[in-house]
Formats: structure tokens, C-alpha cells, sequence
């Protein structure tokens, strides 16, 4: 039997990947105009799902009437026919697909496991015509409150929420605890959770194995802030001895003096750069020539001192910092399981079945091997699989797709990914880089697969394109360099290898402009930027760009709404104070009554009239 072959088109944004996987899938059904049953194609949203069906159909459509189409060439070069061939097998395969639109399988990978998990509904328990829930957070959260009421019988489980309790009330933490509960929860929805062995996840129920790992952590961090206590207080009696003083140390009190107060508190804290000045050849002591009194010091033994108070953060600071944080949540921890429970009580009281679980079910249920008691369970056999966006793959989803593609290699078909591992940064629903980054490439000496670059950027300017090219060939080298001892998996330099691009030559110009802006004493980075928006956005406006064509990157909602706040009382200023015009801004928040201007100037003077006396509502009025 042939065998058949996984090739992979590793490449950039803007490189023409989802072009590719299109031009391949219509390679295979012009080999038989039946071929779209038999091969599955999978995007990662319904966006890109709706955007590939429409260009499959649309080319046909355009094949099929004699129109122009970019996929021409390459279909009669590859399939070695006439285009009047092509034409007329155009027109029948497109007849096909739309009387039998339901074989055509280009879906999102969730719904295809969701096909997987309905035709598996007795073996995991379900009933049939059970609803998949896409949200966790409504599950989760009435799973937590039952958990929290179960405590009244459960002795157990009431004991621990109580030192759990006791503990936030000691690190002055919030006393709500199912917020903290909640948040911790969430976990339990992460593959790297699930992907525990069954033992060590047992070990979460174990409360008592829990309590004593809490000892433990706790009289670990006492020893080390003992020896840190220790190692101040003979610091200090060197400052008695010599009459030392915050003056006469290298910057003062933010050197030594402050190191020797944490010390003194038991603090594990890294020395800043002032006081590690010591530890240099020379030890540099203070500004100038150090006083007598501090050269006596230093060599009576306080620079050996301080040096092995420093050599002994730098050897116990990782371990006192994860017990730290393990304390900070092993309460939390020791609760998944009750939780879990709950979980799955619930979803089966409602008969829901929660779509993150999907993969992690479908995985214990195959073993990983057994495509083909797949093919007879789902009643659909496929013979080719095409990936797109594959970075955004995570590790029981490979492994769950795995034995399919395996299975169809060896009964000689060919199966495409299509991915840029660069992309893989963003964690989509729990992808791992590693996938495509390492699997795929330490299989490159395997016939079988093979790995094509896609190396023109169609989308983007030839200035951004430049830019891309100078930015990624220069930092994979020095992230090598700088992390060449961490002995990682993967160099940089390997993983950005096919960043460099050419460019298609459609579109001149592009501008890129970065700026690194560094805390002052009177502010943050953070107030730096939001300082600088308005002006940035009224320049791009005044060199003729649309406020459509300005986007605003934030990490989270909280950064989003200072920056709304920072464009709309700009837009409030008086003309005269405007070095620019209004600048019109969207967003989730905008789009909210709340947001208008006028709305909120008419809400304050109905309170303001039903309450003359209410001082907010009436400076609300005066605002607006």
C-alpha cells in the first residue's frame, strides 16, 4: 500500500496559509467529485469555518461559469486536464456539495468532537438530547455555593474551609471566600490539570496528606525567615559597635540600611542593585571614601556577612516564594475535588454536558488508538484531514486527532496542518506551541512528513513587512543568547526560522513607531501612556486616517475602560484646550447607556430635581 504523507505549511501571517489549504482540499475533489465526504476539514472558529465554505463554493462557482479564479493554473497543472475539463467537473462538483451540503465537512474542531461526544452519549453517561454548555462560569459558581453548604454535615470539609478562613484573615486577605474559591476553580478546567496522573489528582482530596504539606511549607518559611532575622540582627550590632549611619552607605538609606532592615524583618527579598555593589570587585561601600567607622565595619567581618545573607537568598528565594504562593492557594487546592463533584452532579442533573470537557471525555474513551471504533460509533469516515491554525492546537485535541491522521497515513492518504508557531504566544483555549514547534519538526527526517514555508506576505506593506523581517531575525538571537544556559527545548532561532518574508510588492509604504517610556518620580509608565493616547490618535487622524482604522491593544478590561476614560474626558475638554479634534472611540463600555454623555447629564438632573439636596447628582449634572 502507498503511504500516505502529513505535510505541514509552517508560515507567517500573510503568507497565503488558508489560500494553500483551499488549493489542496480542491486538488482532492477534482480527483472525484465525491471526495468532499471523505475529507474533514477543521478551523478553530465559525468565522474562519464560514470564511473557508465560502471560498470553496465561490471558486467552484467561479470554475464552474468560466470566471477567473487564482486556482486555475494550479488545477490543471496538478490534475493535468483541459480547463474545459476543469469547467464542467466545476459545475457537477458544486451541484453535488449543494444537494448534499451536510456530507461537507469544513467545522469548527468543537463541533466536530461535539459529533464525536453525541455518538459516545451512553458511554459517558448522558441522556440523549442533553444540551452542551459553553460557559463554565454559571456551573462553577452554583457548584461552589453547594459545595459551601455541604460543609454543614461534612466535618471534614467545614474544618478546612475554617483554616482556610483563618488563613485569608491572617494574611489580611478578602474574608469572601467563594470569590477566592471561584477564582482557583477555574483550574479544573485547564489541561494541565486534567492531565494529571489519576494519583497525584487523588492526592487533592487527601486532606490530611494537605494539612501536613501545609506544615511543612510553613516550617520551611519559619526556618528561613529565622536565618534571616539572624543574619539582621548581627548586622546590626555591627551598626551599634561602629556607630554606623544611613549616610555613610552607597546610596544612603536605599542601599545596605534598607537590606539590613529586611533582613531584620524576615523578609526574603532580592537586594537591589545598590546594596549587591558590594559583592564587585572592589566592594563599592559608599560614594566617596568610606568613613573609618565603615571600613573598620566592612573588615571586622560585615562585608562576609552580608555576602552570605545574600548567598543565602539567592539559594532558598524560589523555594520560600512557591511555598509562599502554594499557601497562598493550597486551601483553595484541597477543594477542586468537592467541587469536581459538584460539577458533574450538576451537569448531570440538568443534562448538560460542559464543552471543555469534550476533548479530555473523547480521550478516555479511545484510549488514543482506535480510529476506527471512532469511524463505526460517529457512523462518518474520513480519509483526509486538513488543520488550519493548527498552533492554536491543544494537547488532548492532537491527541485525540492523532490516531485519525495516523490511521489514514497508513492507509495511504495524505493530511495537511497549516500553522505559524509564532502565534501560539496567545494560549488560545489552552494550545501548547509545543505541538507544532517540537513534535512536528523533531519528525523532520521522517519521509512521511513533510514541511513546506510560505515565505511571500500578499497582506501586509512592504514598510511592515521590512520591519518584521529586521525585528525577527534580531531578537531569536538574542533570547538564544541570553537564555543559551536555561537549556530550553527549543532555540528561538529554530521557532523564528521562517519568519523572514518577501515582499508581494502589492502595497508600498506602512509605519511602525515604538516608544519605551520609563517611570518618572511624579509618574507611572502606566499614567505616561495614557497621557500620551489622545495626541497619538489625534496625529494619526490629522495625517487622514479614520478612527476605524486605529485599534487600542489592552491586556485586560480594566486597562481598556482607563483608556476610555482618558478619550472621552478628552473630548470633553473646551475646544480652546483641545490640541486636536474629538476623536470618536467604540467599545463594549461606549456602546452602554450608561457611556452617553447626555444620558447621564439628563439621570443627574431628574435626581437632582427629585433631590435638590444630592451633592453627587448635582456635581454629576455640572460634569456633563
Amino acid at each position: 500500500m502507498e503511504n500516505g504523507s502529513l505535510i505541514i505549511y509552517n508560515a507567517s501571517a500573510g503568507s497565503g496559509k488558508t489560500y494553500a489549504l483551499t488549493s489542496v482540499y480542491l486538488n482532492h475533489i477534482f480527483k472525484s467529485r465525491h471526495n468532499y465526504r471523505k475529507i474533514l476539514a477543521v478551523t478553530f472558529t465559525n468565522k474562519a469555518t464560514a470564511e473557508m465554505k465560502s471560498r470553496i463554493l465561490e471558486n467552484l462557482y467561479r470554475l464552474g461559469a468560466g470566471m477567473e479564479s487564482g486556482y486555475l493554473g494550479e488545477l490543471t497543472a496538478a490534475l493535468n486536464k483541459p480547463q474545459e475539463w476543469i469547467m464542467t467537473e466545476a459545475q457537477e462538483i458544486l451541484n453535488s456539495i449543494l444537494h448534499d451540503y451536510s456530507r461537507f465537512s469544513i467545522t469548527t474542531i468543537d463541533s466536530f468532537f461535539q459529533r464525536i461526544l453525541r455518538a459516545f452519549t451512553r458511554e459517558v453517561g448522558l441522556h440523549s438530547g442533553f444540551s452542551i454548555e459553553m460557559e463554565n462560569e454559571r456551573i462553577l459558581a452554583a457548584a461552589v455555593r453547594q459545595m459551601i453548604r455541604s460543609a454543614a454535615s461534612d466535618t471534614q470539609l467545614r474544618n478546612w474551609l475554617t483554616s482556610y478562613a483563618l488563613s485569608n484573615i491572617e494574611e489580611e486577605k478578602t474574608w469572601n471566600l467563594q470569590d477566592a474559591i471561584l477564582k482557583l476553580s477555574n483550574e479544573l478546567f485547564n489541561e494541565k490539570f486534567r492531565m494529571l496522573p489519576a494519583k497525584e489528582r487523588s492526592l487533592l482530596d487527601d486532606k490530611k496528606y494537605l494539612g501536613e504539606y501545609v506544615n511543612e511549607l510553613r516550617a520551611l518559611i519559619a526556618c528561613a525567615e529565622k536565618n534571616l532575622k539572624t543574619f539582621g540582627q548581627q548586622a546590626g550590632k555591627f551598626f551599634a559597635d561602629y556607630g554606623l549611619t544611613d549616610q555613610m552607605f552607597y546610596q544612603k538609606s536605599r542601599g545596605i540600611p534598607r537590606f539590613v532592615q529586611t533582613l531584620l524583618a524576615g523578609e526574603m527579598v532580592r537586594p537591589n542593585s545598590y546594596t549587591l555593589a558590594i559583592t564587585e570587585n572592589p566592594p563599592k561601600w559608599s560614594s566617596g571614601t568610606p568613613s573609618a567607622g565603615l571600613q573598620l565595619a566592612a573588615e571586622a567581618g560585615l562585608g562576609e556577612l552580608l555576602t552570605d545573607a545574600i548567598g543565602f537568598i539567592d539559594s532558598n528565594i524560589t523555594a520560600c516564594k512557591s511555598a509562599e504562593v502554594i499557601l497562598a492557594n493550597i486551601y483553595s487546592l484541597g477543594i477542586l475535588s468537592d467541587i469536581s463533584r459538584n460539577v458533574h452532579l450538576i451537569t448531570s442533573d440538568e443534562n448538560r454536558f460542559l464543552l471543555s470537557e469534550t476533548g479530555d471525555v473523547i480521550s478516555q474513551i479511545t484510549g488514543g488508538d482506535q480510529a476506527a471504533f471512532i469511524y463505526e460509533k460517529a457512523g462518518t469516515r474520513f480519509t483526509n484531514f486538513m488543520i488550519d491554525e493548527f498552533q492554536d492546537t491543544s494537547v488532548i485535541q492532537w491527541n485525540n486527532f492523532k490516531p485519525l491522521i495516523d490511521n489514514s497515513m497508513a492507509e495511504g492518504h495524505d493530511n495537511l496542518v497549516v500553522g505559524d508557531v509564532k502565534q501560539s504566544i496567545y494560549r488560545w483555549r489552552n494550545s501548547d506551541w509545543r505541538i507544532l514547534g517540537l513534535f512536528l519538526r523533531n519528525t523532520a527526517g521522517n519521509s512521511r512528513i513533510e514541511t513546506r514555508k510560505l515565505t511571500v506576505n500578499w497582506r501586509s506593506c512592504d514598510g511592515i513587512i521590512k520591519f518584521n523581517n529586521r525585528l525577527f531575525t534580531v531578537i531569536p538571537r538574542i533570547l538564544d543568547k541570553t537564555f543559551e544556559s536555561e537549556n530550553l527545548p527549543a532555540s528561538f532561532g529554530n521557532l523564528y526560522s521562517e519568519a523572514v518574508q518577501h515582499d508581494a510588492g502589492r502595497q508600498k509604504g506602512g509605519y511602525v513607531n515604538i516608544q519605551f517610556l520609563a517611570p518618572t518620580e511624579e509618574h507611572t509608565w502606566k499614567e505616561l501612556v495614557l497621557a500620551k493616547i489622545p495626541e497619538t490618535a489625534g496625529r494619526f487622524l490629522e495625517n487622514g486616517y479614520r478612527p476605524s482604522d486605529i485599534g487600542i491593544i489592552v491586556r485586560n478590561k480594566k486597562e481598556g475602560a482607563q483608556i476610555l476614560k482618558t478619550l472621552i474626558d478628552y473630548n470633553n475638554l473646551p475646544d480652546g484646550e483641545k490640541r486636536f479634534g474629538s476623536i470618536a472611540i467604540m467599545s463594549d463600555d461606549s456602546l452602554e447607556l450608561g457611556s452617553f454623555p447626555a444620558l447621564c447629564f439628563i439621570i443627574a438632573v431628574l435626581k437632582t430635581a427629585t433631590n435638590p439636596g444630592d451633592s453627587i447628582s448635582r456635581a454629576i449634572m455640572l460634569k456633563f
